[in-house]
This record gives C-alpha cells, structure tokens and sequence, in this order.
C-alpha cells in the first residue's frame, strides 16, 4: 500500500527553502534581510500551524479510547509498550513530546507514527479499543513484550484509518 502523510517535520533543506520562499512572497519581503535563526523560526512556526490545522481536520471522536502500541528505542535497547488515549478522539494522536524529528502517517491499513529523538527512533500504531471490558488480557501481552498476532490485535481493536480516509479523500 502507499504510504500517505498526515503531518511531517521532516523536511529537506529544499522544503524549508520553499517555505521561507513562500512566507516572503507573502509579506512582500526578501529573504536578504533574514538571518539562519529567521529562517528556522519561520519555518518551524508554519510547520507548527499545519499541525494544529491537522488537530481541527482530524477532531473526530470515536466510541471507544485509542490504543497506542509503541516500539521505543531507548539508549539501552528496544522496548515495547503501550498507551491509551482515553479521549478517544483522533486528534489526540497528534503529540509527542520526546522527538525532534516526528511523522504521522498510513501505511494503507494503519495510523503510524515514526519519531526520531537522541537515543533513537520510536514508532506507534493507533487502534481504536473494541471493548473496553475485555481488553486486559491484551494490555497485559503487551506491556510483558509477549508477541501479539495481526489477527488477535484485529480481535480486541480496529484501525482508525477509514476515518481517517474520509477526512483526506484517501481510498
């Protein structure tokens, strides 16, 4: 399947000059004037407001919490866990606050999440919870590093994907 991005600040030094670039043509400035640092802030306070415009696209409460499965890479190795968004609502995937370098994306069956950060890369699924009253067993497979099959994780959860491919026009 084709991967599809919801938001990325991983940008080539090309995007970042398309920015500045476009930020200039709209405040009828030229670049000249501008210092590494203006470049950086500019660009980063636009990225920024094409995520919180991702958190309004993507406000779309669901009717069970939001199971996050992560894989995190740590100075002293890989570890498995997990998180329950309890809102329930898709725009609250939308934060990390251990990476520099994040990317919310589909993989054509899933919402991922690919973060970079000075020990590693962490990644993240989201799953909407089926039933909340049986979904112990699973929590506890998981937080113990047990493997989890494709079909048992379909059992206890669903993908959040066909919401949020009504949102985007994706197929």
């Amino acid at each position: 399947m084709k991967k599809r991005v919801i938001w990325t600040n991983l940008l080539t030094q090309t995007d970042e000059d398309d920015i500045v670039k476009d930020y200039c043509e709209c405040n009828e400035i030229t670049s000249d004037g501008l210092t590494e640092e203006d470049k950086h802030n500019i660009v980063y306070d636009y990225i920024d407001g094409w995520l919180e415009a991702e958190r309004i696209n993507l406000d779309i409460q669901l009717t069970n919490p939001i199971l996050v499965i992560g894989h995190l890479g740590m100075w002293n190795g890989n570890i498995t866990g997990y998180k329950i968004i309890d809102s329930g609502n898709i725009k609250d995937i939308l934060y990390e606050k251990c990476c520099e370098s994040c990317e919310w994306y589909s993989d054509g069956y899933n919402v991922k999440f690919v973060g970079y950060h000075h020990d590693g890369k962490n990644t993240y699924e989201y799953r909407e919870i089926r039933n909340m009253d049986n979904i112990d067993r699973l929590l506890d497979d998981l937080y113990h590093g047990k493997q989890v099959t494709r079909k048992r994780l379909n059992y206890y959860t669903r993908s959040i994907l066909p919401k949020v491919n009504k949102i985007y026009g994706w197929k």
